[in-house]
């Protein structure tokens, strides 16, 4: 019974939590023309999607 309890606490200690952040503006990084990007950003790392007036785009970026 104590196992299963032991190791989720460590699994939780182990986990990085990100944070996602909306955002606006101008750019190939927005949708070319006019967009909004919603982002998905961790300590090492940046995942974005983005919906513009023209396009589209989705990519990530680490940092390294």
């Amino acid at each position: 019974m104590r196992m299963p309890i032991i190791a989720l606490s460590l699994v939780s200690l182990c986990s990085s939590a990100g944070d996602y952040q909306p955002a606006a503006g101008l750019g190939q990084q927005y949708g070319d023309v006019l967009g909004t990007q919603f982002a998905y950003t961790t300590e090492a790392s940046k995942y974005f999607v983005s919906l513009g007036l023209v396009g589209f785009s989705a990519d990530c970026s680490n940092n390294v």
